[in-house]
Parts: structure tokens; C-alpha cells; sequence
């Protein structure tokens, strides 16, 4: 079986997820797109799901990072879950992508707000 190509399988433009966090999370300090809790979060549904989670892994060449990376148990497939407190473009995001699909990596971005 062969690797997928950089940009197979992956839309002509990233698909954001929105969070809206509930108050109560702010209180508490989790759950906030990227902050640190919120890693942890995403670490331990990734965990749940049955994948491996690891935080702050950079890419081969050093060109990216991913917040959390989540590995299949058979290791054949990776995804970055990017999580984004700071407003932020479609543009910004789909090159930021871009960097990770060169490495075959596909990659989910939860923000609160995109920026014009």
C-alpha cells in the first residue's frame, strides 16, 4: 500500500471547525481554543477515539507543529489538531495547511473566530 500524495484527499480549501466555548469553561480555564487545557483536551478525545496523542510535535523539516498529533494504532495515518485562540484567515490557515499536507499530514483547526 502507498502513502497518499501531499494534497489527496484533502478539500481545495481547509475546513474549519468553529467552538463556541460554554462560560463555564472559560471560568474553569479549559476547553479555550489554544490555550493549553485546551491541547489537553483535544489530547484526551484523541486518546478516547483509540489513537495516539502527542502534543507540540514538529515536522520532519522543522517548517511546522502540531498542537496535537493523532496517530492510528497501525501508525499509517496522522492528523494535526490545531488549536487556534487568536483570530486567524482562511488564507493563513490553508497555507499553514499546506505546510503539514507536503508531509501527508491532514489537519483539523478549532478556532472561535476567523479574522476577515
Amino acid at each position: 500500500m502507498r502513502a497518499p500524495g501531499p494534497r489527496e484527499g484533502l478539500p481545495a480549501r481547509p475546513e474549519v471547525l468553529r467552538a463556541r466555548p460554554r462560560l463555564t469553561d472559560l471560568r474553569a480555564g479549559r476547553g479555550v481554543p489554544g490555550a493549553p487545557p485546551a491541547q489537553l483536551d483535544l489530547a484526551t478525545a484523541v486518546r478516547a477515539a483509540g489513537y495516539h496523542a502527542e502534543l507540540e510535535v514538529r515536522g520532519p523539516d522543522g517548517d511546522w507543529r502540531a498542537d496535537v498529533m493523532a496517530t492510528s494504532p497501525d501508525g499509517r495515518h496522522r492528523m494535526a489538531w490545531e488549536a487556534q485562540l487568536s483570530p486567524i484567515t482562511v488564507d493563513e490557515i490553508s497555507q499553514r495547511t499546506a505546510r503539514f499536507a507536503k508531509d501527508c499530514v491532514r489537519v483539523c483547526w478549532v478556532t472561535t473566530k476567523l479574522r476577515p
